[in-house]
């Protein structure tokens, strides 16, 4: 009976150890899809923003203020162009815009148009006038108020042309329209912004950074613009949380990826452009 019974009993606990790994297969094979969300995802960090500055209007290049490698704040004067021509202007038209000769005399006119026809109208109502005396007094009259209101006008219009002309020279002065780095010189001390090649400098926004990946669609699926995601940079060491600004409504079509851009806040720039780093996504 006992040669009977061992068989019996090996067989059971075969089976036993048998569905043991089948079980745990079967666990592994299930959280394989989680695994390879967070593996990880290659990608690399950019600027937020890279503008290319450039001249509103066309000259020569009298101060660069600025070198590459410069780190600026929005509004700080970056280059200022010739502005001779204009400061003859200027001088112009505050001169002209002071000038009040004509304004005076059309009021000296009008007051004593005004007295003209205060007398005119006393002898009218005393019959000592004619109503074509008095008429021509009330024309008088109107002819010179008529005279002192375009005279304020052309006031006002020489204050306008002078504001105009300050305009023009605050637009040769080019300023910082971000805080960012100098990057690239494009044109040096006296030479020509030319319409058609206004630009200057290179300037580009590093806080924040943006790091750019190409996400496998089933993973881009689970992503929200706003998520917070992790950032491992492979050099530094470093991990950073950054938050989803950008999913692609693409897929490219050969690597099966979605583009994902993930804002990174760089208040201390301890953050490189152009680094290697890893997504990691939110379990």
């Amino acid at each position: 009976m006992s040669l009977v019974v061992l068989p019996t009993f090996r067989s059971a606990w075969a089976s036993a150890v048998l569905f043991t790994i089948l079980f745990f297969c079967a666990v592994r094979l299930a959280a394989e899809p989680v695994e390879s969300l967070t593996e990880g995802i290659d990608g690399f960090t950019a600027p937020y923003r890279a503008l290319h500055i450039g001249a509103p209007e066309p000259g020569i290049v009298e101060q660069l203020l600025v070198k590459e490698g410069a780190w600026v704040v929005k509004g700080d004067l970056l280059a200022k162009l010739d502005c001779d021509v204009h400061m003859a202007l200027l001088a112009i038209a505050r001169k002209s815009m002071e000038l009040e000769g004509r304004l005076k005399a059309a009021e000296a006119e009008l007051a004593l148009r005004a007295r003209r026809l205060e007398l005119i109208q006393r002898l009218h109502r005393d019959d000592h006038a004619m109503p074509e005396e008095l008429q021509r007094a009330l024309a008088d009259h109107d002819i010179a108020a008529g005279n002192v209101l375009s005279a304020q006008e052309q006031l006002v219009l020489k204050r306008l042309e002078y504001d105009k002309i300050m305009a023009q020279i605050e637009r040769r002065s080019v300023r910082a329209p971000i805080d960012g780095v100098v990057t690239t010189l494009l044109k040096h001390e006296g030479e020509l912004v030319a319409p058609h090649d206004p630009q200057l400098l290179v300037l580009v926004q590093l806080d924040p950074l943006l790091a750019e990946f190409a996400v496998p669609w089933s993973g881009a699926a689970r992503l929200n613009v706003g998520d917070s995601v992790m950032v491992e940079f492979e050099e530094s060491q470093q991990r950073v949380d950054g938050s989803v600004e950008f999913i692609s409504p693409l897929t490219d079509a050969e690597s099966g990826t979605v583009s994902v851009k993930v804002r990174l806040d760089n208040p201390q720039g301890s953050l490189r452009s152009g680094d290697r780093c890893r997504l990691r996504l939110r379990k």
